[in-house]
């Protein structure tokens, strides 16, 4: 009886980004990285090789992280209920904190939109929370999308300089 040996799985190599240049003609291209949430958003240029990011001074947006019950102007509404005399509360359609933090977004897409056209840079890298990449994805103009390198679906706004530089070399780095 012959024995049966089990081949081997081997998993192709996962494909990643390259931040580098091609061939060493080709002068390095300028890359973008964008964090943002609902508030928050920073605009870094990376360097190539070491994948340092340096803050633009340009690139800083805020927004006030108020709460729904500070957004709206009032209480909701009551209604009536016929014959019983009893009232109900009636609920907002709308979360207005999520339509802040999506108009945020938007607003932030769109500067990133002039920032494309005026060509201020090559390649986009996008790290934020899955809604907020959603809503950049709406916003962003088909040029804008092309352009976009890679997105990483985590939040990067509260990081520091250090941490997004080791975080970018593990997720966009040379394989070794």
């Amino acid at each position: 009886m012959a024995s049966h040996t089990p081949k081997s799985r081997t998993r192709p190599a996962r494909k990643r980004a390259t931040l580098l240049p091609t061939s060493p003609n080709r002068p390095a291209q300028t890359v973008w990285l964008l964090t943002v949430d609902g508030a928050k958003a920073q605009i870094y240029v990376i360097a190539p090789v070491t994948f340092r990011p340096t803050a633009l001074r340009d690139g800083v947006f805020k927004q006030s992280n108020r709460p729904s019950r500070a957004i709206t102007s009032d209480k909701p509404g009551h209604r009536g209920h016929a014959g019983t005399g009893r009232r109900h509360s009636l609920s907002l359609r709308s979360d207005p904190h999520n339509q802040a933090e999506t108009a945020f977004v938007k607003m932030v897409a769109t500067h990133i939109n002039a920032a494309a056209r005026e060509k201020r840079f090559s390649r986009l890298i996008v790290a934020a929370p899955p809604k907020a990449i959603r809503d950049l994805r709406d916003t962003l103009n088909a040029a804008t999308q092309k352009k976009i390198a890679a997105e990483i679906t985590h939040e990067w706004t509260k990081l520091g300089v250090r941490e997004i530089e080791r975080r970018l070399k593990a997720a966009m780095g040379p394989e070794e």
